[in-house]
């Protein structure tokens, strides 16, 4: 089982069209790990969301050599208050790219192969193991004349080893058995040590061995140290020994007091490691070093982190400059004063053959993208003239028009029908009457006399125009045309009210099942969103609230 240690930081969207952006970003890690980021706001000065949290986790697969198989799939979202929240786009990786690539990303969030902003994120993958370090053949000779001895026929020194690794954060230091009276102490084999390491921390690391005088008198004097670099002598072949040789030097005075040679076994030694520096872009990496010379490169787009061949000079006149919305190179011509994506040093052909455009329909006509792209202006448009003509009509209005909503028009005559009491000893002579001593009407029909009395004027007449005294009547327009229909704008803010309402209703019934509701009686949501009530008493259920059923009860003529 191979292990990742994970970090994810630093998401920054920048160049997204999309007024009043309110997005979060939803994240998927080979479905091993999914979260999602809190919903934040467009900076109005900078005009980037940015989500500053870090999220470290560990990673496990059994299959190292299916990485680029695997992906990590980061989506863009925008939350709507009153409605589905809408996907703008996507950023898509592999899994062997961001391991052995760099840990900066800077990529083009797309939907359906068009641009709508970037994404720019830190991605840590760093492989760890339990790697095992050994040394063998230890062997260590020493000068005399660098020790101070008692008797001139035995040496007056009982060596052994300390050594210790950099990247241990616990400073833990090994020793070897003690030697006694040599100057050429030998070790064949030390005890093996464990450590969960990364690559980076291998080669960026130093192994420090000290050799130590215990003779009494002496106790744990350093007599010589030796540093050796683990990037000069790793490698990725497990259980090949190493050899190395070096002197050994003094502690204070840094003279040489001797030599040292050996071997140094690495085994269960990481496979990849993330490049040191640089950056990932839609283009390849720029600027990336890998972090050790045998470790396995990423596969983006072709592998760019070699230095390319020398750029030729440009024309006369012409100036080459990089985009940073887009990390692209743009040229300028000073002498037309224009700009254009194409290199003028490239041909033509090869440039018009690169770029991609909308295939044609099979008929020969416009393509999807074209008929869409026509519809939404002729609906822009459309839109903008509707606003126009109802800016002109309020401007052109004259000042003795009164408008029907606020001083509404006498209700037209009551039908004969309406007017004509009931037979006596029918039916409807037995059901209460109203105030006005006609039978009230039906739930779903409004009685003639709630809108007022009776008035000569047309029916359905909306506006009522004050003649000048003196001046001729004017007669009145027909039905249709004086009848003012609601606008779309109108029906779609009404829609939106409906939906606000209903949405604070769910909450306020999830909240509180119970609240407003008589003894035994719950509300409760069915898998579509709407509400009904439960008569735990009876056990049986409506779509009707208590309170209204019973208002209709007891007043058949309310609305419903």
């Amino acid at each position: 089982m191979d292990v990742f240690r994970v970090c994810i930081r630093h998401f920054v969207v920048s160049h997204v069209v999309k007024k009043n952006l309110s997005a979060y970003l939803d994240v998927d890690f080979d479905s091993f790990k999914q979260f999602r980021t809190s919903v934040e706001s467009r900076n109005k000065r900078t005009g980037e969301v940015k989500w500053p949290f870090s999220l470290i986790f560990f990673y496990e697969t059994k299959f190292i050599s299916k990485l680029d198989k695997k992906l990590v799939v980061i989506k863009l979202c925008h939350r709507n208050k009153l409605s589905k929240d809408k996907i703008l786009g996507t950023v898509t990786l592999d899994l062997h790219s961001i391991a052995t690539g760099p840990v900066h990303h800077d990529l083009v969030i797309t939907n359906n192969g068009t641009e709508v902003g970037r994404l720019r994120f830190d991605l840590h993958m760093e492989h760890y193991q339990d790697s095992v370090f050994e040394l063998h053949d230890i062997q260590c000779k020493i000068k005399p004349n660098h020790i101070a001895t008692s008797d001139s026929k035995a040496p007056d020194m009982d060596p052994y080893l300390s050594y210790s690794y950099s990247f241990d954060t616990d400073k833990t230091s090994h020793t070897t058995k003690h030697l006694d009276a040599t100057y050429e102490p030998f070790w064949s084999e030390l005890k093996p040590v464990w450590y969960k390491v990364t690559l980076k921390d291998i080669v960026d690391a130093h192994l420090s061995i000290k050799v130590r005088d215990d003779r009494f008198g002496h106790k744990d004097k350093v007599v010589g140290e030796y540093t050796l670099d683990l990037r000069n002598v790793f490698t990725f072949n497990d259980g090949q020994p190493v050899p190395f040789a070096g002197e050994l030097c003094s502690t204070f005075h840094k003279t040489v007091v001797g030599t040292i040679t050996g071997a140094i076994v690495f085994r269960k030694q990481p496979q990849m490691g993330q490049m040191t520096g640089g950056v990932h872009t839609d283009t390849g990496i720029t600027n990336g070093k890998p972090v050790f010379q045998a470790v396995p490169l990423p596969k983006i787009l072709g592998d760019i982190t070699s230095p390319g061949p020398v750029p030729q000079a440009l024309p006369p006149g012409w100036e080459a400059r990089l985009d940073p919305a887009r990390n692209r190179v743009y040229y300028v011509n000073h002498a037309t004063k224009q700009t254009t994506w194409e290199n003028p040093l490239t041909p033509h052909e090869v440039t018009a053959a690169r770029r991609w455009t909308p295939p044609p329909a099979a008929d020969g006509g416009p393509s999807a993208e074209e008929q869409a792209a026509r519809r939404i202006q002729r609906t822009f448009r459309r839109h903008k003239n509707r606003l126009q003509a109802v800016k002109a009509d309020d401007a052109l209005r004259p000042s003795h028009i009164v408008d029907n909503k606020k001083h509404p028009a006498p209700a037209s005559p009551a039908s004969p029908r309406s007017s004509v009491g009931p037979v006596p000893g029918s039916p409807a002579a037995a059901r209460p009457r109203s105030a006005t001593g006609n039978a009230p009407a039906s739930p779903r029909m409004r009685s003639s006399t709630d809108a007022g009395p009776a008035s000569p004027a047309s029916p359905r007449v909306s506006r009522t125009v004050e003649q000048a005294p003196g001046s001729p009547a004017r007669p009145g327009p027909g039905p249709s045309k004086l009848q003012k229909m609601p606008s779309k704008e109108d029906a779609a803010a009404s829609r939106i009210q409906k939906s606000f309402r209903r949405h604070k209703t769910l909450e306020r019934v999830k909240k509180d099942p119970t609240a407003g509701l008589p003894p035994f009686w719950e509300a409760c949501v069915d898998p579509k969103g709407r509400i009904y009530y439960v008569d735990h008493t009876t056990r049986t259920t409506t779509w009707v609230h208590p309170a209204h059923a019973q208002q209709q009860q007891y007043h058949p003529s309310a609305k419903r």
